[in-house]
């Protein structure tokens, strides 16, 4: 079956790349010298070039900032989001948190010389303090807080973007386009979340629903020059009882027979919202976190465990073939495949070669050879198998010889039933 990359789409911005949400900056205290050369380890491995990071009020600062300046390491561009901002509404008092916030960002990116943190919103899907998703229904209040925050951003000539709304699910997502009619002034990015939670593993169309809900908003941002941004994605949510917290907050199919699928529909998503033409992904989220973060509150998302090895989870070795391979900053690139093919190809800014995934979910194996009107290229081929992911979990690295292909002659590889397989370009050897 041939798969032909074709030009690069018409999109004014460019991508950014495939990432995380990342909570353990607000675990200081939580994480011994071991976790953190782990985590750090893990990190480096994935090497995400995009993370949504939370920002608390009087978290540990210096602990904070030696991980964001760790990221920095990676090329990782960062987008900061506060939790559980001031509950504000009075134009004096909001006057005043804006110039807090602008202070907080200034002493990051200027003091502390952080300059990856490249957008901020003022809260996490448009809550406030006890009362998740409040501004939805009040969105001109949280145009008075950006307001507020952009006009001390500018006073301190502080360069970090602002991104409304952070909204999630997708039910929610009109206020993405309510703040690009009202708020386009002080808007440097747009952006929400969802998670699969009305769409089964298997559901065929979940792929082409999910592209055409980020379609539309794409659009909008890019119409203003702008990038459209999801910073937090997954599959079906689990937030009742279990393994003894009164919620536990994860991912339903997590310890599960289903669980090396649910990897494959995370994937799934990457390349439907990119293909729908969102510029940067985040999958919530990273590590989980630590158990002594609340008696009665767990949230086990990561790709990683909190364990002294970070162990990981299946959707380690597949969403992490997307941090590792689709970094920013890239052009997408359009293509044509088969029906039941799900492919995402970018092209590297930095040295012009190619990345490609393909899903397969057609229900068999096939046989795909990448076709374009340049040289047929050189390709290495990596593979997530959900069929083998106990094993992978077993491997102390994302590549390593159980998922490594080798090399994909002419950008020719099989690729079993629900199958990830990302081919990566290689320079022509030399004459």
């Amino acid at each position: 079956m041939d798969i032909r990359l074709l030009d690069i789409d018409t999109r004014p911005t460019a991508f950014i790349g495939v990432g995380f949400h990342a909570f353990f900056p607000v675990h200081a205290g939580r994480v011994t010298p071991q976790i953190e050369r782990e985590l750090h380890r893990r990190w480096r491995d994935l090497s995400p070039s995009f993370v949504r990071v939370t920002h608390k009020w009087g978290w540990n600062e210096p602990f904070a900032v030696r991980q964001l300046r760790f990221m920095a390491q990676t090329g990782t561009q960062v987008y900061l989001t506060t939790w559980n901002p001031e509950d504000l509404s009075e134009p004096e008092a909001l006057r005043a948190y804006g110039d807090r916030c602008a202070a907080m960002l200034e002493r990051l990116t200027r003091e502390e010389k952080l300059d990856h943190i490249r957008w901020y919103c003022m809260t996490n899907e448009l809550s406030l303090p006890r009362q998740w998703g409040a501004l939805c229904s009040d969105m001109p209040r949280f145009e008075a807080y950006h307001r507020a925050i952009h006009a001390a951003l500018d006073r301190r000539d502080v360069n970090v973007g602002l991104l409304a709304s952070d909204a999630s699910p997708t039910a929610h997502w009109p206020t993405i386009a309510w703040a690009a009619e009202h708020m386009a002034d002080v808007s440097e990015a747009y952006g929400g979340h969802h998670y699969i939670n009305d769409h089964a593993l298997d559901d065929g169309a979940f792929y082409g629903w999910f592209r055409d809900q980020v379609k539309p908003l794409a659009s909008l941002a890019h119409g203003q020059g702008k990038p459209f941004i999801i910073g937090e994605f997954g599959p079906k949510q689990h937030r009742g009882e279990r393994y003894g917290f009164q919620r536990w907050d994860g991912c339903a199919y997590f310890d599960t027979p289903e669980e090396p699928v649910a990897a494959v529909q995370t994937v799934e998503a990457v390349i439907a919202a990119v293909n729908g033409g969102a510029d940067a992904i985040g999958y919530w989220t990273f590590a989980d976190f630590p158990d002594a973060y609340s008696q009665n509150y767990a949230n086990k998302w990561g790709v990683i465990r909190w364990d002294e090895e970070c162990s990981p989870r299946p959707v380690y070795f597949a969403v992490g073939l997307m941090t590792r391979f689709f970094r920013g900053p890239a052009d997408v690139l359009t293509t044509e495949a088969p029906e039941g093919l799900r492919v995402l190809a970018v092209k590297q800014r930095s040295d012009g070669l190619r990345r490609v995934a393909v899903l397969n979910r057609r229900g068999e194996a096939v046989t795909v050879h990448l076709k374009s009107g340049g040289a047929a290229g050189n390709w290495d081929a990596w593979i997530f198998d959900p069929r083998r992911a106990g094993d992978y979990v077993q491997c102390p690295t994302l590549l390593n010889e159980l998922n490594s292909l080798g090399r994909a002659t002419e950008g020719r590889v099989e690729i079993p039933a629900d199958s990830l397989v990302v081919l990566v370009e290689q320079l022509p050897p030399r004459p």
